[in-house]
């Protein structure tokens, strides 16, 4: 896709979003529009999300939404905040923020996000139900996410050049 076509298909949706949040619609699309603007949240379409939330500043934290994210998991029930937080987008939650002030105490915001994002007890969050152990726990969580390449590790410091070779050019090549 040449720049031009990617910068029309945003442009494309900077209008979408104008027409679907600046403009009195009807309650029947209103879900509708909350998905809109949770997907790029999810998508990370920072310039848009901005667009309208300096619309509508009180959308950050009063709607929940579904949307769709690059991996194909189903986000929700989350509000956009709650989302980019959720994500670890943080440029989304930089833009997000300025708004903030302007329908709540954004430090409030912040620290029960936070709460939500390395919560103590099973229970205690929203976003993550199942966590627990502040921020102690959510390092032993994404510690045990990550992939141990240990035994790959030593099978190739095991092997000799030849075999290594071999492997990269041959699936079915084994290590002795």
């Amino acid at each position: 896709m040449s720049n031009d076509e990617n910068h029309l298909g945003n442009y494309d949706k900077l209008l979408l979003i104008h027409r679907l949040f600046s403009q009195a619609v009807p309650l029947t699309h209103q879900r509708e529009r909350i998905d809109i603007l949770l997907q790029c949240v999810v998508v990370g379409e920072a310039r848009l999300v901005e667009e309208v939330i300096a619309l509508r500043p009180h959308l950050l934290v009063s709607i929940r939404g579904t949307a769709t994210d690059y991996s194909g998991r189903t986000i929700t029930g989350l509000t956009p905040i709650e989302a980019a937080l959720a994500a670890g987008d943080i440029d989304m939650v930089n833009a997000m923020t300025p708004y903030l002030n302007q329908v709540i105490d954004a430090r409030k915001m912040m620290q029960w996000c936070l709460q939500q994002l390395f919560p103590m007890h099973h229970g205690d969050s929203r976003l993550f139900p199942t966590a627990a152990g502040g921020l102690a726990g959510h390092q032993a969580r994404q510690y045990a996410n990550v992939f141990d390449f240990s035994a790959i590790d030593a099978a190739i410091r095991r092997a000799k050049p030849l075999e290594v070779t071999e492997a990269m050019t041959n699936s079915q090549s084994r290590f002795t």
